[in-house]
């Protein structure tokens, strides 16, 4: 009996590969979800909130490359809508953080609860 791992035939070791590489790069730099979903999402709008066909719509989304490719910045500005960016150096923080924790940390403070079910 060894405990050494033999050469098998099948899946190879080793996934990370240039081809995958540049596969999952194409695929990114495409987005091929990104741009039906923001049609839709300008066509919804324009059903479900008329009023707001003569109004700019922000749209606020995170940094995934995706949501920052060149074809995705470029789809948002010819549908008419307003990116809203994150705050410099805080990718992992949206605006809504600053001001709407602050807010719930004002209505929250000094206040005690004996359970977790406690409203």
């Amino acid at each position: 009996m060894s405990t050494e791992d033999a050469e098998r035939s099948g899946r190879p070791k080793r996934v990370v590969t240039d081809e995958n590489i540049k596969k999952i790069h194409k695929m990114i730099l495409n987005n091929r979800f990104g741009m039906p979903l923001l049609d839709h999402l300008k066509d919804e709008i324009a059903e479900k909130r008329p009023h707001l066909k003569k109004k700019k719509v922000l749209l606020h989304q995170d940094n995934a490359p995706c949501h920052k490719s060149v074809k995705t910045v470029a789809k948002i500005h010819e549908l008419g809508l307003e990116l809203l960016l994150h705050l410099p150096y805080s990718p992992n923080m949206a605006s809504s953080d600053y001001f709407l924790f602050l807010d719930f940390k004002r209505m929250l403070a000094e206040k005690k609860f004996s359970s977790n079910e406690e409203p």
